[in-house]
Parts: structure tokens; sequence; C-alpha cells
């Protein structure tokens, strides 16, 4: 390769998402086809102490939060399409795909997996088979409900019901 092409950057590629405004609200939905596994945008923000109606929890402390981010209105679901991956750690959330998604699909995943108390909790009405109802948070969670979302918490949540629930074997 000469240094001339390397000196040219690689075209961006295009986004995963995009926001779409419905008559019932904004939402979050795909711009292309996208694979089960890969990574639909990073949680790009600042770190804060306290959780708020736009920030996602990513550690037991420490929330990101970000004006005015496309991923705002990303939408919970009770059985969603996408997971939060914490893998690379609390300063580099990401969202991942859990399935294959459609051009136009929204995308949604469960709130409940990262927020231990939900600054705005809501009523969901997503209508899933395990769908919670009243979304306030992981603390709130009964037996039956925090077994069916067993193999999708954030390792924080995880580890604050060990500390809180002496029956939690998760």
């Amino acid at each position: 390769m000469s240094e001339r092409e390397q000196a040219v950057p690689p075209p961006s590629e295009p986004s995963r998402i995009a926001v779409l405004d419905r008559a019932e609200g904004k939402c979050v939905v795909t711009t292309r086809a996208v694979a089960s596994g890969q990574e639909l945008l990073v949680f790009d923000g600042s770190l804060c102490h306290e959780p708020g109606k736009y920030t996602l929890q990513v550690d037991e402390a420490l929330h990101v939060e970000s004006p005015k981010a496309d991923w705002h209105f990303i939408n919970h679901a009770c059985a969603p399409n996408a997971r939060i991956d914490l893998s690379a750690g609390p300063g580099r959330a990401r969202l991942i795909a859990a399935v294959d998604l459609e051009p136009g699909q929204e995308v949604t995943f469960n709130y409940l997996t990262t927020e231990w108390d939900l600054a705005t909790p809501f009523r969901c009405f997503c209508q899933a088979p395990h769908c919670v109802g009243w979304i306030r948070g992981a603390r709130y969670l009964d037996e039956a409900q925090l077994a069916a979302f067993r193999s999708d918490f954030a390792p924080h949540i995880l580890r604050l019901l060990r500390r809180t629930r002496a029956s939690w074997t998760g």
C-alpha cells in the first residue's frame, strides 16, 4: 500500500440506528439489517453518581448521562431484541443485537437488567409472557421475575442482588 493510500481514512460505517418520531413517541430503529451479536451503538457520555430519567446504570454507583443522545429513545421491553454489554468496563457500555434485526425494526432492551432503582418508574405494556408490569428497577423484582431475567443481568446488578438477597445465588 502506498503512503498516499494509507493517509486516506477508510469511509465511516453508516449508523445502524436512527430515531423515529411516532404518534406514541420517539423510538430507536435499525437503519439496515443487523446480525445477532453486532454492536448497535456505544453509550457515549459522562459518568455520574445519580440516576436520572435519561441515564444508563453501568456500575453499582455509576451512570452514563449524555444530553440529547439518540440512545435516550431506546425503549424498554421485557423480551427485548438487544442487550447491554459492559465487558469493556463501565465507561464503554455497548448495545448489542440479541437477535437478527431487519431494517426499520424498533430496538429495545430490558431496563431491569442494568437499573437497580429507576429515577422515573413507569408501567410496561409490552405483553411479553413474563412482562413485569411496573418497571421500577431490579431491586423490586420477585423471585420468579429474577429467575426469568437471571442470564441477562449486568454484573453490577448481580453483585447487588447477592449482597441484598440472602436467597440469591445468581
